[in-house]
C-alpha cells in the first residue's frame, strides 16, 4: 500500500476529497516509506478494534478483507495479495495492469466523494 498511497492523495486531490492516508498491516513495514499514524497490527482482532472505532473508513485491500464483520460498512478497493490470500484470487491480480489499477481508483475515489 506504501507504494499506492501517492496515488491515491493525487485521486482524493483531483477529487477535492480531505481526507488522511493511513496505511494500516499485518507485514513488517518498510520503515523510509512509514508515515506517522501508520498502524502496525498484531493480529486481526487489532485490525477489528481500529475498524469499530474509526467508522467510515475506506479500504484499500486485499478481496479477502470484506470478510471482516467490522468492515463490513467499509469503502473498498479490492486489490489481491498473494500473501494474504494466496492462489483465490490470482486470475483477478493477473488483470490488475497499471492502468487498470488506475481506473479502479478512480472508481474507489469517486465512491468515496458521494
Amino acid at each position: 500500500m506504501n507504494s499506492l498511497r501517492p496515488h491515491v492523495r493525487a485521486r482524493l486531490s483531483w477529487a477535492g476529497i480531505e481526507r488522511p492516508v493511513v496505511v494500516g498491516t499485518f507485514f513488517s513495514s518498510e520503515r523510509t516509506w512509514a508515515e506517522s499514524g501508520d498502524m502496525s497490527f498484531d493480529d486481526e482482532c487489532a485490525l477489528m478494534a481500529f475498524a469499530e472505532s474509526h467508522p467510515g473508513l475506506a479500504v484499500v485491500a486485499d478481496p479477502l478483507f470484506t470478510q471482516i464483520p467490522a468492515l463490513r460498512d467499509a469503502i473498498f478497493l479490492e486489490l489481491p495479495h498473494e500473501a494474504v490470500s494466496g492462489p483465490l484470487f490470482a486470475e483477478r491480480l493477473l488483470r490488475y495492469t497499471e492502468s487498470e489499477t488506475i481506473e479502479a481508483l478512480d472508481v474507489f475515489v469517486k465512491r468515496l466523494g458521494r
